[in-house]
């Protein structure tokens, strides 16, 4: 009896196609963790940024606001000055109310002004004077000027900006900068560390999957085959006696 042919390896392999699948299905998630890895570092960043913006914001207002609360305070003295001196002289008492709050709104309206904030800071007037020579001294191209300069500014505690119109700290701020510029590398490399952890995690999953592919499906593939033939061979030999029978049959005819 010869060996029917049966073409079982031309057929695609249950276990290869659900391999590629699920190959398709990590290389997918991988993506997706990426992307979402990407959108976390966007958010940070954000949120680093108008963190970064309102402490900015604060530092730029605060003199402002002493100078506002300090303004405030002398401005009750006063009114409790005038209320005391109002009464003492026998004037109404509505009246010695409506002048302070008056004086009270329209000095509330100068307070805010920068003019106002530089004449409240008293004894740092010096030091505001010596920053704005030191920067026009800076501007000069001599160097005995920008070294006089540099002397003069040394001991301010602000640095005026003629292009901002505005006064800006030290950089004692500039620690606070490293410190979050700190933190934002921790997060990132932490994410990436994690990326990188999920990734191997899928490859490992990806590995095990197809090793038990492999160990399922080789002998399954085997049984089928050894099925196909048997079953080739069966059908063949089916024919074969039919073929014989009908002979048979045609000779016993022919006999008779």
């Amino acid at each position: 009896m010869k060996a029917v042919p049966y073409a079982w390896a031309a057929r695609p392999s249950v276990a290869a196609a659900a391999a590629a699948a699920e190959a398709a299905a990590a290389a997918a998630a991988a993506e997706a963790a990426a992307e979402s890895a990407d959108e976390e570092a966007f958010v940070w960043d954000k949120e680093e940024a108008n963190e970064l913006l309102q402490l900015l914001q604060r530092r730029d207002a605060a003199p402002y606001l002493r100078a506002q609360q300090q303004r405030q305070q002398q401005l009750l003295q006063q009114q409790l000055l005038q209320q005391q001196q109002h009464q003492t002289d026998g004037l109404p008492l509505q009246q010695s109310m409506r002048s302070p709050q008056h004086q009270q709104q329209q000095s509330f309206a100068a307070a805010t002004t920068p003019t106002a904030f530089e004449s409240s800071r008293g004894p740092h007037n010096a030091s505001a004077e010596a920053t704005a020579a030191a920067a026009t001294a800076a501007a000069a191209p001599s160097p005995s000027a920008a070294a006089a300069a540099t002397t003069a500014a040394g001991d301010s505690l602000f640095w005026y900006v003629p292009s901002e119109g505005c006064y800006t700290t030290k950089p004692v701020y500039i620690p606070l900068l490293q410190l979050l510029r700190e933190q934002q590398q921790q997060r990132r490399a932490a994410a990436a560390e994690q990326q990188k952890r999920q990734q191997q995690q899928q490859h490992q999953q990806q590995l095990l999957l197809l090793q038990q592919r492999m160990q399922t499906g080789a002998p399954q593939g085997l049984l089928l085959e050894a099925e196909a033939y048997v079953a080739a061979a069966l059908l063949r030999r089916r024919l074969q006696l039919t073929a014989a029978n009908k002979k048979l049959d045609g000779r016993q005819q022919s006999l008779l």
